[in-house]
Formats: structure tokens, sequence, C-alpha cells
């Protein structure tokens, strides 16, 4: 048996060492990330305050809005005025005031984020200890670079599914409802606000988004399973 083969050598490939000190650098680079996942939904709801106040906002101008068109009842001169009144009233009443903070604090939302959160830290310690290991050319830590990689091209594309499937168009249904709202209160002699899907606008900038965001999350792990599936990187590991 051969000194390599026997394992009694110390033999590294430039490649391995890149994928090693990437693994490294990639786990504690995205464990800002990951944390930033964790704190999502702890933000949203410090914040429910803010969007309250909104929506207090909203429905103070909501009740001038009723108060104004009342007065002009009131001077209204012919019966098909009237009614088309009492119609944006009854369209005013009939709105409820959407509450911004909801897509992102419902308890699924909620498990998705610190699920993911977790997970993805948990994947961040693999990819460190992974690269430790392969510095030290151990078969173990080839492996788990491998399962590393794998899972964390998973996590990404779930991640982008579920936003582009689920939080996406419950954002864009809130933000729908306010829209509709602010169209029901405009006057008719002012310019209406545009007239947006945005649930599906709101949808198609997700699925961009969560486009680029696997571009640039799978981008090393894909360069990690390319590498360490190279035929001499294969053979440095066969004997350890």
């Amino acid at each position: 048996m051969s000194e390599r083969q026997n394992g009694s050598s110390f033999e590294r490939p430039t490649a391995v060492t890149v994928v090693a000190i990437g693994n490294i650098v990639f786990a504690l680079l995205c464990s800002c990330i990951y944390f930033t996942w964790i704190a999502t939904p702890v933000v949203m709801e410090i914040q429910k305050s803010v969007f309250q106040q909104i929506g207090q906002q909203f429905e103070a101008e909501r009740k001038k809005e009723i108060a104004r068109l009342l007065q002009k009842r009131q001077v209204a001169k012919t019966q098909q005025e009237k009614r088309e009144i009492d119609a944006q009233i009854a369209a005013i009443k009939a709105a409820k005031v959407p509450d911004i903070g909801k897509a992102l604090t419902t308890p699924q939302t909620k498990a998705f984020y610190y699920g993911v959160g977790v997970f993805g830290l948990v994947l961040n310690l693999l990819f460190l200890v992974s690269g430790i290991g392969l510095l030290a050319m151990a078969s173990w830590a080839y492996k788990l670079a491998i399962v590393a990689s794998a899972l964390r091209i998973l996590e990404q594309l779930f991640s982008a599914a579920y936003h582009t499937f689920v939080i996406a168009p419950a954002t864009g249904q809130i933000m729908q409802g306010w829209l509709d709202l602010m169209r029901k209160m405009t006057p008719p002699s002012s310019p209406p606000p545009p007239a947006l899907d945005m649930i599906t606008a709101v949808q198609v900038w997700s699925a961009i988004g969560s486009f680029f965001s696997l571009a640039l999350y799978c981008a090393w792990p894909i360069t990690v399973l390319v590498i360490l599936f190279l035929p001499h990187v294969r053979e440095a590991f066969r004997y350890r």
C-alpha cells in the first residue's frame, strides 16, 4: 500500500483549501442574515403600535370624509345626487382599515421565520465545522460539507417558495385593501388612485427578489458541490 493510501501523508489540494476557508467565511457572514430572520417577527410585534396609529389616522380621515359627504348631502338638490352620496357613505363605512402588520405576525408566518432562522444558523454551524475539518483533510468534513451545501440549497428553495406563494399574496392583499380604501375615500372631483392589482404586483416582485436571493445564497453551496465532486478532490479523500 502506498504512503498516500495508508494515510500517513498530508496532502490537501488547493481546491479543498479554498472550500474550507470559503465555508468558514460563508458561515460567519450568513449568521447575521439568519439572526435577522429570527428578529423579523419580534420587530413586527414591536411596530404593531405604529401600525395601529396609522390605522387610527385613517379612521379619523374616514370620519372626516363621511362628515363632508353628509354636509354635501344636505345641500344636494336632486334625489339622484343624494343616492350617489349615500352610496359613497355606505362604501366608506363598509370598508375596513387593513392591518399592515398582519401578514408578518400570524402564527404560521412567525413559525416560518423562527424555523428558517434557527435552521439556517444550524446550517451555518455545519459549514463552519466542515470548513475547519476540511483544513485537516477529515473525511467526515468532506461529507458534512456536501450535506450542508445540499440542505442550504433546499432551504433557500423552500424560503423562496413560501415568500412568493404565502407571504407575498397576504401582504399584497393588505396593500390592496389600503388602495381600495383610498379609492373609496377619494372625492369624485379628484383624480382616483391608480387601479393596480397589488396582490399580483407584490407576488411578482417577491418572485424577482427570491430569484436574486437564490442566486446570492446558493452560489457558494453550488460551488462547493462542484469542487468537492471534482475527480482529484474525491480521490484525495478516498483513503481517509
